[in-house]
């Protein structure tokens, strides 16, 4: 995917602005995807055209998985109970993750990445997982995009840009727990600032030194002054071993 990941989160399926997004130089998209188009999170059909237009421009597109809407979108309230909700979101997860990408790849527009929501007690509060449950869960969605592609990246996708420790337990959780491999990790930053840069290079350089990965920064507010974007921008270089691939920002701020 070359050096340096210059994204675009997409909050619309309107399949002209790939054009637009290509010629000021982005070369990837981003789409969060469920069952349901919700918000800013789309159906694969709905996203469909914007993903097949990337890709004949040459453009690489990451899958961010939006497992709460996978698991709620047939009505089903989430299984309170932690054994009834891995049965139900293991064969969700694994089904959704592996049919859309059969899909993906008879229509030539398969992602390059699955980016995948990993702080499954953020995601579903409501239920108490133990590590061995959160493994299960998304080793089903690694498991669905290596079925399809066992050359597929996958990315752990972290909430929590700021705080070091947040970002370290699920990780380790799902490692300890026999976990399979992925390739890179997401680290929010959205709605922070340039007092925060600090804090934010000091855990992004630990998360990739601590579990030897790529570092992809998320800031996808829906303005951004250009000071912070060219900062962000810059702190991927403090990463350790040339580890910052890049930073995925909202379409809104460049269209």
């Amino acid at each position: 995917m070359g050096n340096l990941i210059n994204c675009i989160n997409m909050t619309t399926s309107d399949s002209s602005i790939v054009k637009t997004l290509s010629g000021k130089g982005i070369n990837t998209i981003r789409y969060y995807v469920g069952e349901t188009t919700n918000g800013n999170t789309f159906s694969i059909a709905d996203m469909l055209p914007v993903a097949k237009e990337a890709v004949s421009l040459g453009l690489n597109w990451i899958m961010h998985i939006d497992m709460r809407n996978i698991i709620t979108s047939d009505g089903s309230a989430v299984p309170t109970e932690a054994r009834m909700f891995i049965r139900a979101s293991e064969r969700k997860t694994f089904e959704f993750v592996l049919k859309n990408l059969q899909m993906l790849k008879s229509e030539n527009a398969l992602p390059s990445i699955v980016e995948i929501d990993c702080e499954m007690n953020v995601i579903f509060p409501e239920v108490k997982l133990g590590s061995e449950d959160e493994k299960r869960v998304l080793n089903a969605a690694i498991n669905g995009a290596k079925a399809e592609n066992p050359d597929m990246k996958v990315m752990f996708y972290l909430s929590s840009g700021l705080d070091n420790e947040a970002c370290k337990k699920p990780v380790n959780r799902f490692f300890v727990a026999g976990g399979r491999p992925f390739e890179y990790l997401s680290v929010d930053f959205t709605g922070k600032g340039l007092s925060d840069l600090y804090t934010l290079s000091q855990n992004i350089s630990d998360l990739s030194r601590r579990f030897e990965k790529d570092i992809i920064i998320v800031e996808t507010s829906d303005t951004i002054d250009d000071e912070l974007s060219d900062v962000l921008i810059q702190s991927l270089a403090a990463v350790p071993l040339e580890r910052g691939l890049g930073v995925i920002f909202s379409d809104k701020t460049v269209c």
